[in-house]
């Protein structure tokens, strides 16, 4: 058994035990999580989309989803339909099994994380950096029991990262080249906007095969298998665009045209959600990333600079690609009216990039030959980790609300920023009133959400939503609606001091 030990490489050793653990917390906390707003939407579009592939494309009641070709074209539904798949298995599936089935998913870009960091430094230390920061990343696992919409494109793009490495790295196996364009597909499939993903990945390697002055024949032979694997895995994963090829040249500016018509709380003003600042996205990623690990990410992209102009033969390629992946969209949503609310989860995907050029600021301190620069480094780290982990448990189950220094914490945020904007404390509100039906009423107590269908899952026979009858009120605090309840606050649902959602009861005469 010794001997069988001693064979397991190190750097094997330290992921299983870390996927592991963090496997071990998904099971023991996704009970937790309440259901958001879209997720009855995306768990409907998985379930008939299901339907239209057993099917073989006959039943098509997905499209009485929407009227709108954007939505389809923006909500790809590959990953929804895979875990619609995998619930329906089981015996008595509830939506606590979907946000099982999406956490664990999500374990996959923990891996990809740690594979990236090591094929890129060859420290196990530094893979086993990228995994924590990842972990310690509340806009990321805040979302990962509920977001599928969302935190699906953070997996694909690690995934097609990882993969584009190994390309750049000389490692082309057929193998590495389908696993890439089914990572490229997917993305385009999920998120759009992923589409400059591959078309900087072509001009890279290109620019990487003309340099290198590598075999133009098999270049171009690559890059046609790549092509045509994107190509059909796209239209296999995307059934919209497969019925209505028309629809194609879209893709592009689907995202702007599906708009969404709320208000915008930002720097303690109310925007139309088309109005917002250009600054918006660069600010919510600065206060919502913490600290120590925003340090680190700057002192990543000046170490990929360097070895940039350094020209140090693949690594300039990789480098190159990474810096590129994370400043590509945000120098157009600067420069251009792109329409984002809710924080920044919908270019969620670019803490991918982000972990891992803050992985490699990192790297640059535990390379130095200092001992004192090296102990820095550590004692940076590990704080990190300690405030961010400590922080993350005093917010849950609700760590995507997360803010760091800048704004003073979710205090300081309070008012000037959107918290709660999923609705995930419905559950929590819910809960307290299922708990004190006893004392709120003496028999049947009536009660009314203002968002019925986020607490439906958590009532008891004892407790009806019922507006006309109801004497409980309660509502989450996004755009002030706890202000329109009627009657006497009973009790608030809070973090770190901060109303989330704000439960009242109105006196019978």
């Amino acid at each position: 058994m010794k001997r069988y030990l001693k064979r397991i490489p190190l750097k094997s050793s330290v992921l299983v035990v870390l996927v592991l653990g963090l496997t071990i917390g998904i099971i023991c906390t996704y009970t937790q999580y309440g259901t958001t707003f879209d997720e009855a939407d995306q768990i409907a579009l998985g379930k008939q989309v299901l339907s239209y592939y057993r099917t073989f494309g006959k039943d098509t009641s997905y499209l009485s989803l929407s009227a709108y070709p954007e939505f389809f074209l923006t909500h790809g539904p590959i990953i929804e339909v895979l875990r619609q798949a995998i619930v329906q298995i089981l015996p008595h599936p509830t939506i606590d099994s979907y946000h099982l089935m999406l956490a664990l998913f999500s374990v996959i870009a923990f891996y990809f994380i740690f594979q990236i960091t090591y094929l890129l430094t060859k420290n196990i230390w530094v893979a086993f950096a990228s995994f924590m920061l990842l972990l310690c990343f509340p806009r990321f696992y805040g979302d990962i029991f509920t977001n599928s919409k969302d935190i699906a494109p953070v997996v694909t793009l690690l995934g097609l990262v990882y993969f584009s490495i190994r390309y750049f790295l000389g490692k082309r196996t057929l193998r590495t080249l389908c696993l890439l364009g089914v990572s490229f597909a997917i993305g385009i499939s999920l998120r759009p906007a992923l589409m400059y993903a591959p078309v900087l990945f072509f001009i890279l390697s290109f620019i990487q095969m003309i340099s290198e002055k590598s075999s133009k024949k098999m270049y171009f032979i690559w890059q046609v298998i790549l092509f045509e694997i994107i190509f059909i895995v796209f239209y296999i994963s995307s059934p919209y665009v497969f019925s209505h090829p028309q629809y194609i040249f879209r893709l592009i500016s689907a995202s702007n045209s599906y708009t969404w018509g709320g208000n915008v709380l930002f720097d303690r003003i109310m925007y139309d959600s088309q109005l917002l600042p250009r600054y918006y996205l660069v600010k919510w990623i600065a206060i919502s990333t913490p600290i120590i690990t925003l340090l680190f990410f700057m002192l990543g992209n000046m170490y990929v600079i360097a070895n940039v102009i350094n020209r140090k033969s693949a690594q300039t390629y990789i480098y190159s690609y990474l810096f590129f992946l994370f400043w590509i969209p945000l120098t157009i949503v600067l420069f251009t009216k792109v329409v984002i609310y809710d924080a920044w989860r919908q270019f969620l995907f670019l803490s991918g990039p982000l972990i891992i050029l803050a992985s490699l600021g990192v790297y640059v301190l535990m390379q130095s030959k200092n001992r004192i620069v090296i102990g820095v480094g550590i004692v940076l780290f590990s704080l990190n980790i300690l405030s961010t982990g400590r922080e993350m448990v005093l917010l849950h189950p609700y760590e995507y609300i997360y803010f760091n220094s800048i704004v003073r914490g979710l205090k300081g945020a309070y008012g000037s920023y959107e918290t709660d904007y999923w609705g995930a404390s419905f559950k929590e509100a819910t809960d307290w009133v299922v708990a004190n039906q006893p004392a709120l009423s003496h028999g049947t107590l009536y009660i009314f959400p203002c968002y019925p269908h986020l607490t439906t899952p958590y009532v008891k026979p004892s407790v009806v939503i019922n507006y006309s009858e109801a004497t409980v009120f309660y509502c989450f605090t996004r755009e002030n609606r706890d202000k329109q309840l009627p009657g006497t606050v009973i009790h608030s649902v809070e973090r770190e001091g901060v109303p989330l959602n704000v439960i009242t009861m109105k006196q019978t005469h």
